[in-house]
């Protein structure tokens, strides 16, 4: 009977011991963090309302990675009220750890965008772990400040924050007169029309042409999206000296001194100018009449 008892301790552990993907069993699956997007903050006069757009579409992109699990942004702002961070509607690093605390979020993101130039904005994020109140990832995006460009920088970002490479997006480009140079961030990528993979962001294209000004338009790309692009090519106005009429002024200059250094050289030795004799010097007369 004892010969029994051991057996079976032996085949248990035997058994606990086998690996559940032999046993044909499939592991429990990995729980996924929960992660709290706080509001964005918003800086430099750049629009009103543009807070709210930017931190949906940074949830969004977490959201779209199904790496985490996002936690509604009306029970965040339950959470803001209840400890007295409601009144602002922003909310400091030390402030984010106590609301993802009180939600039991893992992760805490906040972020801003702020204006850097006339036209040129930068949407910058974090990802803190509420437990250990270490920054896990900080991310940043330089973007043209236009509402647009902002939102599209925001989903860069959140996919950055993710870890996740972002899918590359395609620019359309065509231009009038066809058949011009494309550049973008400076490398040549061929002539109009044309459609190119770019990696989402921000970017600098260039169209030239010869007889044309040279366009330059900075765009950002959202991950995956398809941007066509549109320029009309303008004559280039010649300078003065690249004009018909210059070189025809410049071409009768040259010629009519041509014909007096010839004629000059022709007529020097004759002796009939009146002068003593010596061919090398000469008299020149100036008369003037008054009013």
């Amino acid at each position: 009977m004892k010969k029994f008892f051991v057996w079976v301790l032996v085949f248990a552990w035997v058994y606990q011991t086998i690996p559940s993907s032999v046993l044909g069993q499939q592991p429990a699956p990995k729980r996924k963090p929960y992660a709290a997007v706080m509001d964005f903050e918003v800086q430099g006069g750049i629009m009103k309302g543009l807070d709210r757009a930017v931190t949906d579409k940074v949830r969004e992109a977490l959201l779209a990675t199904e790496k985490y699990i996002v936690i509604d942004r009306a029970n965040i702002q339950i959470i803001m009220k209840e400890l007295a961070f409601g009144q602002t509607g922003v909310c400091d690093e030390t402030c984010a750890v106590e609301v993802g605390r009180a939600l039991s979020a893992h992760l805490i993101i906040t972020g801003r965008v702020v204006r850097l130039g006339p036209d040129e904005c930068q949407v910058s994020a974090q990802m803190t772990d509420v437990e250990r109140t270490d920054i896990v990832r900080s991310v940043s995006e330089n973007c043209a400040c236009t509402a647009t460009d902002i939102i599209a920088a925001a989903e860069t970002v959140g996919m950055a924050l993710a870890g996740v490479e972002a899918k590359r997006g395609t620019l359309v480009i065509q231009t009038t007169p066809k058949s011009a140079e494309v550049y973008i961030d400076g490398v040549k990528k061929g002539k109009t029309p044309i459609a190119v993979k770019v990696k989402p962001g921000s970017h600098k294209v260039m169209v030239a042409t010869r007889g044309y000004k040279m366009q330059e338009r900075s765009i950002t790309l959202a991950p995956g999206a398809t941007m066509p692009m549109s320029f009309s090519l303008k004559k280039e106005k010649k300078k003065w000296y690249q004009t018909w009429w210059f070189y025809t002024i410049v071409g009768v200059v040259v010629a009519g001194g041509a014909a007096a250094a010839a004629g000059g050289a022709g007529g020097g030795g004759g002796g009939d100018d009146g002068d003593d004799g010596d061919p090398t010097t000469g008299t020149l007369s100036i008369s003037a009449t008054g009013p």
